[in-house]
């Protein structure tokens, strides 16, 4: 059952959904979108960063939760010579779409991320993007963000943003031949997750070991960081981590390396360790939606 709290949020979110207004209330909302870099190379991941702001002093109901696969964010991808299609993300249809409604606080900021790569196909819709690589080929995609509301009724839209794609070169070119040949490479890329594709564990250490230098590879030494520290593996895991997390500073792929090195230090120490992982990134992601996580972890770190 939940607890006194969450059944008051629920009651109290269900009261202002009923108010009159509450959609006008809604259209209150801003969200903004950036990608973290303008230009990437082909097969590289575009990295979004989201921000939703209630910039009322009233609460405004909306889902708090800012992953793409719940659906409330939702992205959308017009290629070269192309019309916006939506971008289905790699857990979509797998995760709850329907997380409590709970209210975004008067001047309160919500912060999320997405990292697009692999889209996932469904047959029959037209709205949808139709390749499971979307940023398939160089040239300038422009990029569309929306939040919906609790029943999808309302939209709030960030303003649409491009992204330059550009032809890859040396160990890019060789990722990219191999992400085409195996597209659930960009699936692992993403999750960590093997299940997609038989062999691609394989493949992504081939891969990271002949082309330490390409940017794809940087989310792969992620992703095989996890898979071996899901399989209770550290050996194998620590590594890897390690490598991800010397990406450029503020960079995604460092922050989320970092966040899972500072967790296994959290369960096995050295504590030492640990803090300083904690200081490392505590200021460095202060502004992102990393920042909570590794507040939960690092309760004692000093800036």
């Amino acid at each position: 059952m939940p607890g006194t709290t969450a059944l008051m949020a629920i009651f109290q979110a269900g009261l202002l959904a009923g108010l009159p207004g509450a959609g006008e209330a809604f259209a209150s909302l801003r969200l903004a979108a950036h990608p973290e870099k303008a230009r990437v190379v082909l097969g590289e991941p575009v990295v979004l960063f989201t921000a939703v702001a209630n910039t009322t002093g009233a609460p405004i109901v909306a889902h708090r939760e800012l992953d793409p696969a719940i659906e409330r964010i939702q992205i959308s991808v017009e290629p070269p010579e192309g019309r916006f299609r939506r971008w289905l993300g790699p857990h979509w249809g797998v995760s709850e779409r329907k997380p409590e409604s709970i209210p975004i606080g008067g001047g309160e900021t919500l912060r999320g991320r997405a990292v697009l790569l692999y889209h996932t196909a469904v047959r029959g819709h037209p709205e949808l993007l139709h390749t499971s690589l979307p940023f398939g080929r160089p040239g300038r995609y422009r990029l569309r963000v929306e939040f919906a509301d609790v029943n999808f009724d309302r939209r709030v839209a960030a303003p649409e943003f491009t992204v330059q794609v550009v032809e890859p070169l040396g160990a890019d070119l060789a990722a990219w031949n191999a992400l085409q040949a195996t597209p659930e490479l960009g699936y692992f890329a993403q999750t960590g997750d093997a299940r997609r594709g038989p062999g691609v564990v394989r493949i992504a250490e081939r891969l990271a070991a002949a082309q330490p230098g390409a940017a794809l590879v940087r989310h792969l030494e992620w992703a095989l960081g996890r898979y071996h520290l899901n399989r209770g593996r550290p050996e194998g895991a620590l590594p890897r981590l390690r490598r991800a997390a010397s990406a450029p500073p503020k960079s995604l792929i460092r922050g989320m390396a970092l966040l899972e090195l500072v967790r296994w230090t959290a369960r096995n120490g050295p504590q030492e360790e640990r803090q300083r992982l904690c200081r490392a990134a505590g200021a460095e992601y202060r502004e992102t939606s990393l920042a909570a996580e590794f507040a939960s972890l690092c309760p004692d770190a000093q800036e």
